[in-house]
């Protein structure tokens, strides 16, 4: 503890007048602000609380109009009309989509869907670019009444739709291109 002080004050003494007298000042405001305490007020007096008895026949006029009577018990949820999306859905059992977002991979997009690695694998043997899936492009695929995977289609771009469907030995990709008219706008 003294070598400590010592080389302080060796420290210290070293310095220029100046640095010896803006560190002291320093040091001792230092001192008196973590030493001084403002003054706060605290009331003595406790918050003014008013209690207010109400009849059982008061409390229900309290509550809003088209509220539901607390006593009774819930109704039975009533039955959801059909519309045309529930009809066009109907048709497709085991229809997934997906619209690739930011890190999503092939296997990672699959994966969670339960399809198999190893069909993940075949279908990424078939077409090395499928390993390469951009931010926005659509995934779509079937799977088998076993769960396997059918079909896939990617919408590579606008224009490019890649089809990949199960062969005995891995997956057939085969690509549509839309053509589009070729007219110009003066």
């Amino acid at each position: 503890m003294q070598q400590i002080a010592r080389s302080v004050a060796l420290a210290f003494n070293n310095l220029p007048r100046p640095h010896r007298v803006m560190l002291g000042s320093l040091t001792v405001l230092t001192l008196a602000v973590a030493v001084w305490r403002p003054y706060v007020y605290h009331p003595e007096s406790a918050p003014i609380v008013k209690t207010i008895e109400l009849e059982k026949s008061e409390t229900r006029s309290l509550l809003p109009e088209a509220s539901e009577p607390i006593d009774q018990a819930a109704q039975e949820d009533e039955a959801i009309p059909q519309d045309e999306l529930d009809d066009k859905t109907a048709g497709e059992v085991g229809v997934h989509e997906y619209v690739v977002s930011t890190g999503d991979t092939l296997s990672s997009i699959l994966n969670q869907y339960g399809i198999d690695m190893s069909d993940i694998s075949r279908l990424a043997a078939s077409d090395k670019e499928l390993r390469n899936l951009k931010i926005g492009q659509q995934l779509s695929w079937t799977l088998t009444a076993d769960g396997d995977l059918q079909r896939l289609t990617w919408e590579v771009s606008r224009r490019e739709t890649r089809t990949y469907d199960r062969t005995a030995n891995g997956f057939k990709m085969s690509s549509e291109m839309q053509q589009g008219t070729g007219s110009t706008v003066c």
